[in-house]
């Protein structure tokens, strides 16, 4: 092999060198590009698994986040696969548009969970306390009061997952369901008065036994349920 021969030769595989050593860059490059995106991804997971929960209740989170942009970028830099220098300025400008857009998404889960905390069935245990004394609706309440205790004392809604924030509103509705039934039914203060009276050791006196406290109980199916005790006085 002559000389210039052996020069052409070794520039060669320079040149084949230098053209390995771009490929690897740019394998490397697409690599971490490829496990950015799948990270992007499952950031994107589950904040829009909680909006659509929340969509399925009709619970407001505001206006739909606009993807155009972000997908639109995600077309160019398909499109730019073969070109390291172009795709490197055009998915930088994707990943900052899908940055904003997580936000965004981020932003709708966060005024879902503030509209269901002001929406929560509020219930007064006053209210119960009161209703509670007529046995016809004691398992009514003890029902509601289960359910409340259940919905308020469980984890924060921003740790939840989309199943757990999907159980959640399905349990305030149920909540909500009952304690409107509840509420609906006419509580005159005579018949307040004459089962708390009934509560006490001495039961109530028949005074309190009133034309209107009998049409009440007889109007519920609850006359029978009465006994009267004569005492010695």
């Amino acid at each position: 092999m002559t000389v210039q021969e052996r020069c052409k030769y070794l520039c060669d595989n320079i040149s084949t060198y230098e053209q390995i050593r771009r490929a690897c860059k740019d394998a490397e490059a697409f690599n971490l590009r490829a496990a950015e995106v799948k990270e992007t991804r499952e950031l994107f997971a589950l904040p829009l698994a909680k909006v659509a929960v929340f969509r399925q209740s009709s619970v407001n989170t505001g206006k739909n986040p606009d993807a155009t942009t972000a997908l639109s970028l995600l077309q160019q830099c398909s499109e730019l696969l073969d070109d390291s220098n172009d795709l490197g300025k055009t998915y930088g400008s994707f990943k900052r548009s899908v940055s904003a857009l997580l936000t965004k998404v981020e932003d709708c889960v966060a005024r879902g969970i503030d509209a269901v905390e002001r929406e929560l069935p509020k219930v007064d245990e006053t209210f119960l306390s009161q209703v509670d004394l007529i046995p016809g609706l004691r398992a009514q309440v003890a029902a509601i009061r289960e359910k409340r205790d259940r919905l308020l004392k469980g984890k924060k809604l921003s740790e939840m997952n989309a199943g757990e924030l999907r159980d959640f509103l399905q349990q305030r509705d149920l909540l909500k369901r009952d304690a409107n039934n509840l509420d609906q039914v006419d509580f005159p203060k005579e018949v307040l008065d004459f089962f708390r009276a009934a509560r006490q050791i001495d039961g109530a006196p028949f005074s309190k036994f009133t034309v209107s406290v009998e049409q009440w109980l007889k109007d519920r199916q609850l006359l029978d349920r009465l006994r009267l005790k004569i005492a010695d006085r």
